[in-house]
């Protein structure tokens, strides 16, 4: 008996002492305990917040916010150096997240939005411009407060090198997709954070342990600037270079207004080339009316190409009486090609036209078509150009209305210093109220006529030297008009012509149906003028006659008449 409670003695001292050993074991090790889970709480908590943000931007492209947060001075050491001035308490309700830390978010819902936070810390927020996230209370570790995710990462030990070359490329826009392509070497492969910025502003965050990674950015018009930061696991961040790129198409309205705008803040994108990529309603209206591409007073004129790749431009609405308008105001140097149409109405003073007010300097229209009313006040009125000083217009039509005083044409108005019209055709009614009118030019000076034709009629006022042709209403000094031919009719009483008004330059190889006017072609005895009249099989047969730029109309788009090899 003696030896059994001898036994259980014993038995009973090794335990009390084994339960001391463990009570001292759980006494030393709680503290650490507890720091590993206020850190994986909080890494918890980071990672959410940033996951959700960055998903929040991706759908309504703001950040998730409440109200300015201001009391910043506690982490002023661990700032993002992309950060902005701005930061804001970040908005928990509209992420619908439930986190470890953050009580007092509760607290802020209730005070007014206007209303700056201080004396809250138990919250997150985030700087406006780099999206980076803090915890202004603060999450205490062995060696010290830590306030953002960078910092916990540098109380992991990792023996890594991080990233030692950081690059950005840019591919060409695609459907209005622009890839950015990320790229970090490093000697050993580890988790990485790429952060792609646009124009300063954070675009998305990727993590993962590829040496690259690609964000494709949905764009609009503009030029832009890129550049990535990349953070490895020990918390080391590198920046890129930064990058340029543009995104040079327009798809809509507003782009088209943001091209416009630019340009008349004086972008004159020489050397680049502008596409549109899809028809645009520009919804003109009295209260809607469009502001021209280019701006006289400010010498804002484009020199670049616009290319509307066989795209519409519809309702366009201008009422007004400035000049210099149409879809461009004026432009120097530059192309505009291939507008398949443009509808709608446009009203001015001087220098009207549905493409372009006013070309100078070698500046081309080619392939462009209206059928906008066009009606001017004063002179320079016309389908595609008012006015075109030196400039060509190519292969264009006109199927628009056209109405001015002088100087009016059914493509261009007034075409002078060397200018071309070639390839081209009207077919709608030409109107003018004083002098110089014609189916194609309105007066042709120093310039040249070729390969053109007429077949809207051509109406002029009722007064001496009236000018009023088929194809051009007065042709004068070193001037040329030739392979062109006329069917609409000529009202105006005097100095009327199936091809010219009045002509002292010269004019070969036209012709026009003999029911257009009671006279070929008006002129002086120092002129010459070889349009000849034409019944209406005569003209029809004349394709060779005219050139290599006409073909016959076997597809009758023309009532058999010829027309031009482009069309």
């Amino acid at each position: 008996m003696k030896n059994q409670k001898g036994i259980t003695l014993i038995t009973l001292t090794i335990t009390i002492v084994v339960m001391m050993i463990l009570t001292f074991t759980i006494a030393v090790n709680i503290e650490p305990y507890m720091n590993q889970k206020r850190r994986t709480n909080f890494e918890t908590d980071m990672k959410r917040l940033k996951e959700e943000v960055d998903q929040y931007y991706a759908r309504v492209k703001d950040i998730p916010i409440i109200n300015k947060f201001t009391n910043t001075s506690m982490f002023d050491a661990v700032k993002n150096i992309n950060d902005g001035d701005e930061y804001y308490v970040i908005d928990l309700k509209q992420l619908d997240i439930e986190l470890n830390y953050g009580s007092d978010y509760y607290t802020i819902v209730n005070k007014e939005e206007t209303e700056e936070i201080t004396d809250l810390l138990d919250v997150y927020i985030i700087n406006k411009q780099s999206h980076t996230i803090y915890y202004p209370k603060g999450i205490e570790f062995s060696n010290g407060i830590h306030y953002r995710m960078a910092e916990v990462y540098s109380e992991i030990n990792i023996d890594e090198t991080g990233p030692v070359n950081v690059t950005l490329e840019a591919g060409e826009v695609n459907n209005k997709i622009i890839k950015l392509t990320g790229k970090a070497t490093d000697e050993e492969t580890g988790i990485k954070t790429y952060q792609f910025y646009v124009n300063g502003e954070l675009k998305t965050t990727v993590t993962t342990s590829d040496t690259s990674t690609t964000y494709n950015w949905t764009s609009t018009f503009g030029d832009y600037t890129a550049y990535i930061v990349v953070t490895d696991n020990v918390g080391n961040a590198t920046t890129s270079e930064t990058i340029s790129f543009s995104d040079y198409t327009i798809a809509t309205k507003e782009e088209l207004e943001t091209f416009r705008d630019s340009v008349n803040n004086g972008n004159t994108y020489e050397g680049k080339t502008i596409t549109q990529t899809a028809d645009i309603d520009l919804e003109g209206s009295e209260t809607n009316q469009w502001e021209p591409i280019g701006n006289m007073t400010t010498e804002s004129y484009f020199k670049g190409i616009f290319d509307a790749n066989n795209c519409s431009i519809n309702n366009i609405y201008i009422n007004n009486s400035n000049n210099h308008q149409g879809l461009f105001s004026y432009m120097s140097y530059g192309t505009i090609k291939k507008i398949r149409n443009i509808t709608g109405s446009i009203t001015g003073n001087n220098h009207v036209g549905g493409i372009v007010g006013r070309i100078s300097n070698e500046a081309k229209i080619i392939n462009c078509h209206n059928s906008v009313t066009i009606t001017g006040t004063e002179s320079n009125i016309a389908g595609i150009v008012g006015l075109s000083e030196g400039g060509t217009v190519e292969k264009c039509s006109n199927n628009g209305q056209i109405s001015g005083k002088h100087h009016v044409g059914g493509i261009v108005g007034q075409n002078v210093l060397n200018g071309l019209v070639e390839s081209s055709y009207n077919t709608n009614i030409v109107k003018g109220s004083h002098i110089h009118v014609g189916g194609i030019v309105g007066y042709n000076v120093n310039a040249t006529i070729k390969n053109c034709y007429n077949i809207g009629s051509i109406e002029g006022k009722s007064e001496s030297n009236g000018s009023v042709g088929g194809i051009v209403g007065r042709n004068y000094t070193d001037s040329k008009v030739s392979n062109c031919y006329n069917i609409g009719s000529i009202s105006c009483e005097v100095s009327y012509g199936g091809i010219a008004g009045y002509n002292d330059a010269v004019i070969e190889n036209t012709f026009y149906l003999d029911t257009t006017a009671s006279v070929g072609c008006y002129y002086d005895t120092s002129g010459n003028c070889s349009a000849e009249s034409k019944s209406s099989d005569e003209l029809k047969a004349l394709t060779s006659t005219l050139g290599s730029e006409f073909e016959e109309d076997s597809d009758n788009v023309n009532e058999g008449y010829p027309i031009l090899s482009w069309q």
